[in-house]
């Protein structure tokens, strides 16, 4: 008779991240259009209002993008990492002495400033 396995982990963070990352592609993709609508609004008419409204959306849809990528990502990572949590971790069967020790003291006085440096092995 096998050991009974234990049941899988729910994925939900995945498929939260994945939600949030594709509202932020949509968000992105949205504001990439109404850009490049700007765009041509200010290719006809340029004016200052109609240039910084063009930047404006590029930014939004830029941030959408980037996030919405990095979020979607994340998910990815969520949805096939293992998690090792139910294994114990092995144990060291004794333990060892430390081949070399490093120490370092300051010296700190009115005249003077310095350290000293010690090396045991």
């Amino acid at each position: 008779m096998s050991a009974p396995t234990a049941p899988p982990k729910p994925k939900i963070p995945a498929y939260v991240l994945w939600g949030a990352g594709s509202a932020g592609m949509v968000v992105g993709t949205i504001f990439g259009i109404a850009a490049l609508s700007a765009k041509s609004t200010f290719d006809d008419h340029p004016t200052y209002s109609q240039a910084d409204k063009v930047h404006n959306y590029t930014i939004a849809s830029d941030v959408g993008l980037g996030a919405g990528l990095v979020l979607l990502l994340g998910g990815t990572m969520f949805y096939f990492m293992d998690d090792k949590d139910d294994a114990p971790a092995p144990q060291a069967k004794h333990k060892s002495n430390p081949v070399a020790q490093v120490a370092f003291e300051p010296i700190l006085s009115q005249q003077t400033r310095g350290g000293s440096f010690t090396l045991k092995f």
